[in-house]
């Protein structure tokens, strides 16, 4: 029988699954599983025996787990992760294909494979020294700015919180001020005035954006997506379609990258879900590394 151990996240997504059945599907399936919850962090502790960590939440939970594992928290380990995706957007789970009811989900994990994953670290920058989905600045983290204080004042599902992010991005396309951005992607060097600059290392982030739809997580390489302020009504047009239900994917400017040094002019960023108000000019040093996370996939 083998040993697991789930981190859940109650407060993710509806909140329609509770503990108690949580852990009755996980041991239906023939799996021991200790048990934590991420509103006792601090206090989380993975038995010698375990062989893989159970992830239910969203991406924010698994970006709390992975910095745990990344710096060696639980004795070094570096265990693998099994998605259950219970939040609002899952983009983690989506680019890594895993989708369908928990009970689904819980039953693949007899038959699932590893899969590595990359993970960026940025260098002298306090609150954001690694990201799993993207790191950005301009336009998405300005969203998530207001966001913040719609979800503060209402209580949304998690489709109506996606469809008012969407919306929302719609609507602050023609009033958001591009900035300009010093940027050098291994060695070669660009600038220019963006709505936003993107260092995907998924598909998609935020409400889903679609932005990066070749990416790979396990090929050592991000992609950078630049969107200048030239292309406002092309972003615009792009959003629109989503929220009449396009999946297509972006067609922007998309660059692979190992290494990259940003300087954007603004004070909008992001690392993940995780806010960043920047100073004049911060210099941003990103590199990739490779199959620094496992995860367990179908």
């Amino acid at each position: 029988m083998r040993q697991a151990h789930i981190i859940y996240n109650p407060e993710a997504g509806n909140k329609e699954l509770t503990k108690e059945k949580l852990m009755a599907l996980i041991e239906a399936e023939g799996f021991k599983c200790g048990y934590s919850s991420t509103k006792e962090e601090d206090e989380i502790t993975i038995s010698d025996d375990t062989e893989f960590l159970i992830v239910a939440g969203g991406d924010g939970t698994v970006r709390k787990v992975a910095m745990k594992l990344l710096k060696g928290k639980w004795k070094g380990k570096n265990l693998p992760i099994a998605l259950l995706p219970i939040g609002i957007a899952n983009n983690i789970a989506k680019t890594l294909q895993i989708k369908g009811t928990p009970e689904a989900i819980i039953q693949s994990w007899n038959n699932s494979t590893i899969k590595k994953y990359d993970v960026g670290f940025v260098e002298d920058t306090p609150g954001a020294d690694f990201f799993l989905e993207s790191i950005g600045f301009g336009l998405f983290p300005y969203l998530m700015r207001k966001m913040s204080r719609i979800e503060e004042e209402t209580s949304l599902s998690s489709d109506e919180s996606l469809e008012t992010a969407t919306r929302m991005l719609l609507e602050i396309i023609p009033e958001y001020d591009a900035h300009n951005c010093d940027i050098r992607i291994d060695g070669h060097e660009l600038s220019g005035k963006f709505l936003m600059v993107e260092i995907m290392n998924i598909r998609s982030m935020g409400p889903n954006l679609n932005l990066a739809p070749f990416a790979e997580v396990s090929d050592g390489m991000l992609d950078v997506i630049l969107i200048p302020e030239t292309q406002r009504e092309k972003l615009a047009s792009y959003i629109a379609a989503r929220l009449k239900g396009s999946s297509n994917g972006n067609s922007f400017q998309m660059l692979p990258a190992k290494k990259i040094i940003i300087n954007w002019h603004g004070k909008h960023g992001h690392a993940d879900d995780e806010q960043l108000t920047l100073e004049k000019k911060t210099e941003m040093k990103i590199e990739v590394k490779r199959g620094a996370l496992d995860f367990l996939v179908p």
